[in-house]
């Protein structure tokens, strides 16, 4: 059975999307890139730094995770402007989701790398920059929200000097979601041994 949606105004989430509804409710062309997994035309509130989203969408369970990838941000070797388009975000965020987990550093534990190399380490994956919204880090969630990741991403070619910011919106019913996901491919796995 499909989560109810009683008052879509005081639970509406990121985007205009929230927590269980179905893929008619997104109110645009939804392209299956996986199963259950979409990428719809638009959505109801678009955000003006975001070119993509993806969305979890369960056949009960409903939308569980949305995910998003900005446009490409040109920087030089010290990251300076997706830095910068990082802060933006971040603030924007804290605004709606409050206190939060900061990473900037090295994956190993050491202190961030400093210019110029700090391209090249986000490059090879030795870098990392991104924040964590989740009551594990005191954020007040709101709209049915278990967690909010922000994160920087660089491309691993040297051609190409720049990268973009990527978020993921986690619901509370993400965990059903991906159980009743899981349920789906045995018995998918199942139909397709009867047909063997």
């Amino acid at each position: 059975m499909k989560t109810p949606h009683i008052n879509r105004i005081a639970t509406t989430g990121p985007f205009g999307l929230w927590q269980g509804m179905d893929g008619s409710q997104v109110g645009a062309d939804l392209e299956q890139l996986r199963p259950f997994w979409f990428r719809p035309a638009g959505v109801p509130q678009p955000h003006p730094g975001i070119c993509g989203y993806c969305l979890a969408i369960a056949p009960r369970a409903g939308l569980s995770l949305i995910e998003t990838l900005g446009y490409s941000i040109k920087t030089d070797a010290c990251g300076t402007e997706l830095r910068s388009a990082f802060k933006a975000m971040e603030a924007e965020l804290t605004a709606t989701y409050g206190d939060h987990g900061l990473t900037d550093g090295r994956r190993d534990g050491r202190p961030a790398c400093t210019a110029p190399a700090w391209l090249q380490a986000m490059r090879s994956g030795e870098q990392q920059l991104s924040a964590q919204w989740s009551a594990e880090e005191g954020s007040p969630l709101v709209h049915g929200l278990a967690s909010v990741t922000l994160e920087a991403q660089v491309g691993r070619s040297p051609a190409y000097p720049g990268g973009h910011l990527a978020m993921k919106f986690v619901f509370l019913n993400h965990a059903a979601a991906t159980a009743e996901i899981a349920s789906w491919r045995i018995v998918e796995d199942e139909d397709d041994d009867e047909d063997c």
